[in-house]
């Protein structure tokens, strides 16, 4: 992978902290633009799903002025052809007025190139809690 590719695949990654920080702010549809439409959602301790699943677990923070959820980019890979790419990395999620509800765990999304840019087509994720 070129500095240029890493690069581009870190800037993706600040785009969605900083989308994932407006959905309270009414950014939701920004934030869920970057996900495919048909998103394989697999969250932890639940059935996979597809984008709606995402999207509903996503209103959450919408709904939520003191939920915060970050993520940390660690290892990036990238097809040859360019087209396709797996980031995986850490998360923390804060609630603000329940800190027992906050977790820290691991994520892995695949993405593909649309249009120029990068969409999510599988977003998976677990918590560090034992």
């Amino acid at each position: 992978m070129t500095e240029a590719e890493r690069t581009d695949l870190l800037a993706f990654n600040d785009t969605w902290n900083r989308l994932a920080a407006a959905l309270k702010d009414g950014g939701f549809e920004a934030f869920a633009a970057q996900y495919e439409r048909d998103v394989l959602w697999l969250p932890p301790n639940a059935p996979r799903g597809r984008g709606d699943a995402m999207r509903a677990q996503f209103g959450f923070f919408t709904a939520n002025p003191k939920a915060v959820i970050q993520h940390r980019l660690d290892h990036a890979f990238l097809a040859q052809s360019g087209e396709l790419a797996t980031v995986v990395g850490t998360y923390e999620f804060t609630l603000k007025d329940n800190p027992a509800a906050s977790d820290t765990g691991k994520f892995t999304l695949v993405l593909i190139k649309r249009g120029g840019g990068w969409k999510i087509a599988a977003d998976i994720f677990n918590s560090d809690k034992k």
